[in-house]
């Protein structure tokens, strides 16, 4: 799973120096090919920034998620992983806590992705 994302951030960044200096191509030769890697490393440190400390993985998410899709797909989550955001959540006298961190490390992903594309 890791291997993919690594995959994903790396092709996105490929695409975006092609896309956007085509006429620039022609100039990376030797150890200019590390710039190539540079929109990759800064696209993989913000979207790990994003999911690492702005959507982390609470016991409150695995519960929660473990409850839900038990009771829609009767699958057992025990040794899945998951990436999600909670956006809020419900406290006793029944009034919606927003969680700020998840929404704004989920919009982070969002736009990190538009950027790239």
């Amino acid at each position: 799973m890791l291997v993919r994302k690594h995959l994903w951030v790396y092709f996105l960044s490929i695409h975006f120096i092609v896309d956007t200096f085509p006429e620039q191509l022609g100039k990376l030769k030797g150890i200019r090919l590390v710039v190539l890697f540079i929109p990759c490393l800064i696209c993989f440190i913000g979207w790990f920034e994003f999911i690492d400390f702005a959507m982390p993985n609470t016991v409150e998410k695995q519960e929660l998620m473990r409850e839900t899709i038990m009771n829609y797909y009767e699958e057992n989550i025990r040794n899945s992983s998951f990436i999600g955001a909670i956006y809020y959540t419900v406290e006793q006298n029944r009034e919606r806590k927003w969680r700020i961190t998840d929404v704004m490390g989920y919009l982070g992903c969002i736009q990190l992705q538009n950027f790239v594309w």
